[in-house]
């Protein structure tokens, strides 16, 4: 099996368009969901959260996505203060009687929004992203970036460099060319991200929150081995 993971607000609808798409076309099975070994018989599985143990210690091999905690932080902001959807944690959480979302846009200043941002659904996602295992060559660990800032050959080149033999080169090319192409009409309430930033203060405040957060930084993951990519 082979194991796509996303972290919230870091591409998980981008890798479910893309490999959705490439089991379509070279006929495997996709699913995304809660996994359960003893009945599913799948080829591709996409984990949202990049929390289903079993699945991960059942892949063969996989492409894992993580995100700069500062960019994470300013989109999970933007994106809770216009997500609609009912599947959200932001419209389920209640605080003080009142949805995350509203609770959230109550809040007067953006530094205050990030703090509390940071200290609510943002920190359930970067434990999870920093607590990933990056040492485990099964899996091919990809900075969202990447994928925003390369050409689909390039992408394409990353994986099928550490996994030859793997994928089908023209099937996958085809479907990152497609999923990129939808992430640019879809952008889930981030396109006026850049409107927010970190201030200094909020930068050192969520570095002494999240400690765990220096595998990330750029001298420790040049350290790493290939299987990062920055």
């Amino acid at each position: 099996m082979i194991y796509i993971g996303t972290h919230h607000r870091c591409g998980t609808v981008l890798m479910r368009n893309l490999f959705r798409m490439y089991c379509k076309k070279t006929e495997q099975s996709f699913f995304k969901g809660i996994y359960d070994s003893s009945n599913l018989n799948i080829d591709i599985y996409q984990d949202a959260h990049s929390r289903e143990m079993s699945a991960i210690a059942d892949a063969a091999f996989g492409i894992h996505l993580f995100r700069d905690p500062k960019s994470l932080l300013l989109s999970h902001l933007k994106y809770h203060l216009v997500s609609e959807s009912e599947a959200e944690a932001s419209n389920r959480i209640l605080i003080d009687g009142v949805v995350y979302r509203e609770y959230l846009r109550s809040i007067s200043s953006d530094d205050d929004k990030l703090i509390f941002e940071m200290n609510n659904i943002f920190s359930r996602t970067v434990n999870a992203m920093s607590g990933w295992d990056y040492e485990d060559e099964r899996f091919l660990n990809i900075n969202l970036k990447v994928f925003l800032e390369r050409t689909p050959v390039e992408i394409v080149d990353l994986i099928t460099e550490y996994f030859p033999d793997c994928f089908d080169r023209d099937a996958l090319l085809h479907s990152v060319v497609a999923a990129m192409n939808n992430k640019v009409k879809d952008r889930h309430g981030t396109s006026n991200q850049n409107q927010l930033e970190l201030s200094a203060d909020l930068e050192l405040l969520l570095q002494e929150r999240f400690p765990s957060l220096k595998v990330f930084n750029e001298s420790t993951l040049r350290t790493h081995k290939k299987n990062i990519i920055s």
